[in-house]
């Protein structure tokens, strides 16, 4: 079986992972850690701050079962791979992996695919149980 080199990083972000440390999560990280939704959405705090359109988006990595915000990443609107960014960025916070990726659609599902794939996590799209529930809090927060 062919092992999967890709490296999940770039200039502009350290906080992806190398095949070294994909293969140490994988090894390490024997217990998964359920369920983790995975999306993005204008970033509500400075569209409410500047009473106009938000050009940032907000990626949000949430446990779904504990609806606990695992990690969240602000960046230009235009930015790629901003769900890549924010998955392994959660990893290397939490240094556990889930056992499945839920994502809204389809667009995320195959940014996420390869490293999702590399990291032996399922993927599915699907309705999102936390993460809109989580959104709706903060727009009230924030008026």
């Amino acid at each position: 079986m062919k092992q999967n080199t890709h490296d999940f990083r770039d200039q502009a972000n350290d906080a992806l992972l190398s095949p070294e440390e994909i293969g140490t999560l994988k090894k390490e990280s024997t217990q998964r850690s359920g369920c983790w939704e995975i999306d993005w959405g204008p970033e509500p705090f400075s569209q409410a701050m500047g009473g106009g359109e938000s050009r940032l988006t907000l990626t949000m990595v949430v446990h779904q079962e504990s609806y606990f915000i695992i990690d969240t990443l602000v960046s230009p609107s235009d930015e790629t791979e901003k769900g890549v960014s924010a998955f392994a960025s959660a990893i290397k916070k939490q240094f556990r992996l889930p056992e499945t990726i839920v994502v809204r659609d389809k667009v995320l599902r195959d940014e996420l695919e390869l490293l999702a794939t590399a990291l032996g996590c399922d993927i599915v799209v699907s309705r999102l149980k936390a993460i809109p529930q989580i959104r709706r809090d903060m727009k009230r927060f924030v008026g």
